[in-house]
């Protein structure tokens, strides 16, 4: 339950009232881009693959909605991530997935 809350929150905190969104983010995607680093410096390879597979899962439920999400690898979505995240550590992680997918 705290987590839910604290995914409400966060994504409270950091949502743009200009851009509002009509839906939830779930699990990792609803956390900062610098808590993604953070964790990633703390627990290494096992989150590494954690935040692989969200975003992954990201661009699956995007392709059944219609948007172009070919051409991803695993080790091109967490370097794309890092960097991204390195220059927008206020951004959710569900935003970074989103400018992943349409930077193509």
């Amino acid at each position: 339950m705290i987590k839910i809350l604290l995914a409400v929150a966060t994504t409270a905190a950091f949502s743009n009232p200009a851009e509002a969104r009509t839906y939830m983010i779930y699990g990792p995607g609803a956390k900062s881009c610098g808590a993604m680093l953070a964790d990633l410096n703390t627990y290494g390879e096992s989150d590494r693959h954690t935040y692989i597979v969200w975003v992954q899962g990201y661009l699956t439920a995007s392709g059944s909605l219609g948007e172009a999400n070919e051409g991803f690898d695993a080790d091109a979505i967490f370097a794309w991530m890092v960097n991204y995240c390195q220059s927008h550590p206020l951004d959710q992680v569900e935003v970074a997935a989103e400018k992943l997918l349409h930077a193509k």
